[in-house]
């Protein structure tokens, strides 16, 4: 009985298993299936007609409509797998889930993928900024026929014809004509030629244009020939009706004489050749920025700038204008053609940030325009991840911490109102040496009777906000110090980093152990190092760093004073801040 159970219940295991494999196959099906397209979206700018080729990677989309309007095929994707031994004739495949059925089927073709379909209509973008070496291309071809085959043999041939017009300009006349190389290039016409265009499912007319205009300009010209992509105006140009033509080098450009365009009609998957030459050229008026200096640690990604007063940068839409400082691209140049534009930014305030991998700075500047030179060229200094040297501090920063300041304060100071926004003090001061230089004063009270009494000063700084959200990086801080003393305790430095917020009470202990309160430094890298007892605010000459192996935006660095013990006296010590620096270790 064990045995014959046992048999039984492998072969409906069996059976089974080859059920559930013949359902799975019964419900997943591909089928391949190709065609072929004569057409191309590369542009063979030698000749005239328009002559297209296919390249490795095109994609055309396909749809098929039966007899009865329902859709058979919509958007499907088909890859150019295999082109002939004409550039113009590919073989395109895809993989169906079904087999089709045999019936007449209307089809349409486009290239490349549209933004946006419907059954009636496709939508694509004509930009009205083009680079010369990657032209738009849009594509069209319908048939009628039977269902596709898997075998290419009995493959539909379908023909693509463009539905752009292509201006091919010669850049070998015009970087004659400005003694250096054409870097762009910008023309007007009376009808517009980019914009939204929306063309009809079947027969690709175009249905609307809209958000058009009829200014283009190619960048990124090549050496030989550069093309634009227009839209074929409706009805052919009449007289009085011109293209306008400027051309733009390094430091000259030129408005070429304007080209007629009587009877012209610029025909779909049609080139017209325009020759630059015959121009008035003019030099430039231009702003150069380099990047001089980069103290913050790490290479940059990225430098914005930024009119303050949100006016626009001439010839653009927008009052910021953004660079990515690579060692090909070191420097980045705007350009002017009338000099009232380059006068015009004489005077304005500039924010500039400076963005890395793991933080962004900034700064500003105000732009100095040269009253007799054509061109302004800037040094831009990239700076710390954080720099404090107490400059632009108030000297009304002071709680109980400057030179005349006796007995113990457990209160604390916040210095947003001082010029020191986030920083926070406990018997501390900004004060001012006989030279001028302001730094950090931090107070240490010392009352020794029987038993010790110290109140330790304490200052921490903002938090290092520059340092980008949820990153954390090594960094390596750097400062100067000296110390002062009125009695003949030495002054004793503290100082290292943490990340609590708020307030903080530097720790003191009164003459009996039961009065203490406060808190020292929650890392302490440089703990009661000796300061001298003779210096002051014009002489900080001391030098400490530290680094810290995993900083944050939350982390703050804390510095406090200290005093040993006296003998039944009462005596103050300082230490004096000032030069802080802070930089990324990579």
């Amino acid at each position: 009985m064990h045995k014959e159970f046992t048999i039984i219940a492998i072969l409906t295991t069996a059976l089974l298993g080859s059920c559930t494999k013949q359902q799975s196959s019964n419900e997943v099906k591909v089928v391949p299936v190709g065609f072929y397209a004569q057409g191309g979206t590369k542009v063979n700018i030698d000749a005239p007609s328009g002559v297209m080729e296919w390249e490795g990677d095109d994609i055309i989309c396909l749809w098929a409509c039966k007899d009865d309007g329902s859709e058979a095929l919509s958007a499907v994707e088909f890859t150019n797998v295999r082109t002939t031994e004409h550039p113009n004739m590919s073989y395109f495949t895809a993989t169906l889930p079904q087999k089709m059925d045999e019936e007449k089927y209307d089809y349409n073709c486009w290239t490349p993928k549209p933004l946006s379909h419907s059954k009636e209509y496709v939508m694509y973008q004509l930009p009205e900024i083009q680079k010369g070496t990657n032209y738009p291309v849009i594509l069209y071809g319908r048939g009628q026929a039977g269902p596709l085959s898997a075998i290419e043999e009995d493959a539909i041939h379908f023909t693509m014809t463009s539905l752009l017009h292509y201006i091919r300009f010669s850049l070998k006349e015009g970087s004659e004509l400005l003694g250096e190389p054409v870097k762009k290039i910008k023309f007007t016409m009376r009808e517009a030629i980019a914009g939204t265009l929306n063309f009809q499912m079947e027969g690709g007319e175009l249905e609307s244009l809209a958000g058009e205009s009829n200014t283009m300009v190619i960048t990124d010209c090549p050496k030989d020939y550069a093309l634009a992509a227009i839209v074929p105006p409706s009805v052919a140009y009449s007289q009085g009706d011109y293209m306008v033509v400027k051309i733009y080098g390094e430091e000259k450009f030129a408005e070429l004489k304007p080209f007629h365009l009587k009877n012209r009609d610029f025909k779909a998957g049609h080139i017209t050749s325009v020759s630059l030459k015959n121009g008035d050229i003019k030099d430039f008026y231009s702003l150069s920025f380099s990047l001089k200096e980069n103290l913050l640690g790490e290479n940059l990604q990225k430098i914005t700038l930024t009119l303050s007063d949100k006016s626009l940068w001439p010839g653009t839409n927008s009052s910021t204008l953004s660079w990515s400082p690579e060692p090909e691209a070191d420097n980045f140049s705007i350009s002017f053609e009338e000099k009232s534009e380059y006068d015009l930014l004489n005077g304005k305030e500039v924010m500039v940030n400076y963005e890395s991998e793991n933080a962004l700075v900034s700064e500003t500047l105000v732009l100095n325009i040269s009253a007799t030179q054509k061109k302004t060229e800037i040094g831009l200094r990239c700076p710390y991840l954080m720099y404090e040297d107490f400059t632009m501090a108030d000297i009304g920063f002071n709680i109980n911490g400057n030179l005349n300041a006796t007995g113990h304060e457990a209160s604390t100071l916040e210095g947003s109102s001082y010029g020191l926004s986030g920083w926070t003090a406990c018997q501390a001061a900004i004060v001012q040496g006989e030279d001028g230089n302001k730094s950090l004063a931090i107070r240490h009270q010392n009352e020794t009777y029987w038993l010790q009494g110290t109140y330790r000063g304490r200052v921490d700084s903002a938090p290092l906000a520059s340092i980008k959200s949820g990153k954390s990086v090594k960094v390596k801080v750097t400062f100067n110090y000296t110390g002062y003393s009125n009695g003949s305790t030495t002054p004793m430095l503290s100082y290292g980093y943490g990340e609590q917020q708020g307030a903080l009470v530097g720790y003191y202990q009164g003459g009996s152990a039961a009065i203490q309160g406060g808190e020292l430094i929650e890392h302490i890298e440089g703990d009661k190092v000796s300061a001298p007892k003779d210096g002051s605010a014009s002489s900080i000459n001391e030098s400490a760093e530290f680094e810290i192996a995993s900083c944050t935006a939350l982390t703050r660095l804390g510095w406090d004073c200290y005093g040993s013990k006296g003998k039944n006296s009462t005596t103050q010590e300082w230490v004096f801040i000032d030069n802080i620096k802070v930089q990324i270790v990579k």
